[in-house]
C-alpha cells in the first residue's frame, strides 16, 4: 500500500536532499518506509508492507520516482546493503551518507553498556556524542576526536588476541 502526498512532477525534479529509512512493524513481521525531501521536511512517499531489504522492491519504487521526475543529489539512508545499491543503481552520481542515528547504534554495539577497558569507554563516549553534531565545527571537532582515539588505541585493538584470526 503506497502513501503518496499531492505533488507535481515540477516539484519532484526541485528535489535534491533525501533521507530513506525503515521500520519493522507489528513483531518485525511487517515493514514500512518513508522517503523524505531533508529541505522542505515533507514527505516524499510512504511504503507499507513493504521489504526493506528487498532489491526489486527498491528499484520499483526508486526507479518510480525517477520516472516522475526525481533526481536527488543525495541521500541519507541507515546503511543497509541493497538499498545504497538501488540507489547507485537508479541514480549513478547519488552522494550517500549514513545518518547519525545508524552510526550511533552501530557504534554503542561495539561497546558494551558498561564497558570493561578504557579504550571501550572512551570510543563509547565518542559515539555517544555523535548524535549533538550539527554544525560543521562540531563535525571536525568529532573526527578529530576520531583521529586521536584511533591513534591512541587502534593499534592495540587490532593486535588484540581475540581479533587474530585462526
Amino acid at each position: 500500500m503506497s502513501i503518496l502526498p499531492e505533488f507535481s512532477y515540477d516539484h519532484l525534479a526541485a528535489i535534491k536532499y533525501l533521507v530513506f529509512d525503515g521500520s519493522f512493524i507489528w513483531k518485525r513481521k511487517t515493514g514500512a518506509v518513508i522517503l523524505l525531501d531533508t529541505e522542505g521536511n515533507k514527505l516524499i512517499c510512504g511504503e507499507y508492507a513493504f521489504k526493506e531489504n528487498s532489491s526489486p522492491a527498491l528499484l520499483g519504487l526508486f526507479n518510480q520516482l525517477k520516472s516522475d521526475g526525481l533526481s536527488p543529489r543525495s541521500c541519507t539512508v541507515d546503511g543497509l546493503p541493497a538499498i545504497i545499491r538501488a540507489l547507485v543503481d537508479v541514480w549513478p552520481n547519488i552522494i550517500i551518507q549514513r545518518g547519525l542515528v545508524h552510526i550511533q547504534r552501530q557504534g554503542l554495539k561495539w561497546c558494551r553498556s558498561y564497558p570493561k577497558t578504557t579504550e571501550a569507554r572512551k570510543l563509547r563516549l565518542l559515539f555517544s556524542s555523535i548524535t549533538n553534531i550539527g554544525k560543521l565545527e562540531e563535525k571536525e571537532e568529532f573526527l578529530l576526536s576520531v583521529r586521536k582515539w584511533e591513534d591512541a588505541y587502534g593499534q592495540k585493538i587490532k593486535n588484540k588476541p581475540e581479533r587474530k584470526s585462526f
